[in-house]
């Protein structure tokens, strides 16, 4: 059986290769966690979101002193996660929370601006119909 020797460049190469290997899996690693942070991050934002949007279809929106739910939820969220309670998630939570209230809110000014359209429609309707009615024939 022969015996092979390594000389001092070859060994620093493995070295150097070791290294470069090391790296690359600590970079692939990094990668992934990032990618379930984010995953983890959107389920929550989704789960809060929807959960908001059932309470207040099933219950036509709670208020709790005056505050929406979906707002103060948000808002209790928030802080608890700036005062370092879980921040990750309850920020996560916090931000599915306002989506809902937004949507609510968004939803709400759509819907005025429907009817107002529908009303100015109508009036315009209602214009026409009487110029037409006092015309000389």
């Amino acid at each position: 059986m022969a015996t092979q020797t390594l000389t001092s460049r070859q060994i620093e190469d493995l070295e150097n290769t070791a290294l470069r290997a090391k790296d690359r899996v600590a970079k692939i690693k990094a990668q992934a966690d990032a990618a379930v942070h984010r995953v983890v991050s959107t389920a929550e934002i989704s789960t809060a979101a929807f959960t908001m949007g059932v309470i207040d279809g099933r219950y036509g929106g709670v208020e709790v002193l005056g505050v929406p739910l979906s707002l103060g939820s948000a808002a209790a969220s928030h802080l608890a996660a700036f005062l370092g309670i879980a921040p990750d998630h309850l920020h996560a939570f916090g931000n599915g929370f306002l989506a809902s209230y937004l949507s609510n809110l968004g939803n709400g000014v759509g819907a005025k601006m429907a009817l107002e359209a529908r009303h100015a429609l109508q009036a315009q309707a209602a214009a026409a119909t009487a110029a037409a009615a006092n015309a000389p024939t």
